[in-house]
Parts: structure tokens; C-alpha cells; sequence
């Protein structure tokens, strides 16, 4: 799945009239959710979703009690999660008492091995991309089906990233799988979808 970036310009550098530097802004394709996590989390480690929720509600739980009680937590891999603070402006310590001290925000310091593995990602410029041009309707239908080969459901959203291909293509294409039972609805959740098997009862012979 293709990484995007946009051109922007540095704030506050130079005059209104000078030539501003550019430089390179990550712009998200997409935005993963609980429940695809969760679906792909499930998929790669054979662990139900409700014991990887668990997990993740746990997760946080100990990375607050940490936090609340003065402590960074690092983990191997990942990062360090840490705390800032807030006060109001003073240029004198001793002006400020420590109930004036507030909590601001929860940071995050990536570890050197999670950056060296997303160091080969490749970026394509956002405005130049032409998505329908990469994968004939054949080989979409088959990065699909290797696809749900390690996930279960899959959104629009997801089928356009995958295939780099508009959402018209997308939409055209869904239909087609429908109609060939490639492919069914999965669920009351509208837009959800899901490989078709034959022994599916809900379809027809």
C-alpha cells in the first residue's frame, strides 16, 4: 500500500516576499481503527479479538498508572512514552507553586529499532499520484484475494489502498465481486465486507 506526502511551507521563515522553504508532510491514506486492528491482529497471531482488546485495554491501563506515578515506560521495539507539563509564565522558579503545575500531554519518543524498519518505505507525492494506472482489473482481484488470505473483512477504504485505484474503480469492482459471489457483505455494518465460500449456507446454489 502506497505512503503519501505533500509540499508545505515552514512556518514563519523569512518575509512576505522572500521564497519560503518547503519541506516533506506525511498525509495518511487512511486511518486504522480498533476493529480492523483488532481483525488483522487476530489474522497474524491466531489470538480471538476479544482477548487482543483485552490486551490493548490493559495496555493503556498500565501505561496511565505508570505515568500518573512519575514514570516513563519504554517498551523494546516501540518507544518511550513520557509526560509534559504546563504552567502559567514565570521568570522566577520560585514565583510558581507545584499546584499551579499541570499535566499537558502524553508524548511518544519511537525506539531505533522501529525506525529502522520503516526506514525503506517508499512515499508518493499526493498530488501526482495516479492510482488507476498501477493494477489491471485481474491483478486487483488477486491482491485481494491474497488479502483475505490474512484478514477476514475489509472496507472501500481498504480496497482502494490496496489497489491504488479510485474510488470508482473501487465501487465497480465491488460490484463485480458480488455479483461473481467472489465476495459478500459481512454483518449489519454498512460497507463491511468479507471473502464468500461455497459452503456458505446464506448463498445461493
Amino acid at each position: 500500500m502506497p505512503a503519501f506526502y505533500k509540499f508545505v511551507k515552514k512556518p514563519g521563515q523569512g518575509s512576505k516576499n522572500s521564497k519560503q522553504e518547503l519541506y516533506p508532510r506525511f498525509v495518511p491514506s487512511d486511518t486504522v481503527k480498533k476493529e480492523e486492528f483488532l481483525e488483522a491482529a487476530s489474522a497474524m497471531s491466531g489470538f480471538s479479538k476479544a482477548i487482543i482488546a483485552g490486551i490493548l485495554q490493559l495496555f493503556g491501563d498500565l501505561i496511565v498508572r505508570y505515568l500518573s506515578r512519575g514514570k516513563s515506560v519504554t517498551l523494546e521495539g516501540i518507544g518511550t512514552f513520557s509526560l509534559t507539563l504546563t504552567a502559567p509564565p514565570v521568570t522566577n522558579k520560585s514565583e510558581i507553586r507545584s499546584e499551579s503545575i499541570r499535566f499537558k500531554d502524553v508524548t511518544f519518543r519511537s525506539a531505533f529499532s522501529l525506525r529502522h524498519r520503516l526506514k525503506d518505505t517508499s512515499f508518493y507525492r499526493k498530488e501526482e499520484y495516479r492510482p488507476d494506472t498501477c493494477y489491471s482489473p485481474e491483478q486487483r482481484k488477486e491482491r485481494l484475494l491474497k488479502y483475505l488470505e490474512l484478514y477476514t473483512t475489509f472496507t472501500r477504504k481498504n480496497y482502494m489502498a490496496l489497489n491504488k485505484c479510485s474510488k470508482t474503480t473501487a465501487v465497480n469492482d465491488l460490484k463485480l465481486f458480488l455479483n461473481e459471489k467472489i465476495i459478500k457483505k459481512s454483518g449489519p455494518l454498512k460497507g463491511l465486507y468479507e471473502k464468500a465460500v461455497k459452503e456458505d449456507p446464506g448463498l445461493e446454489e
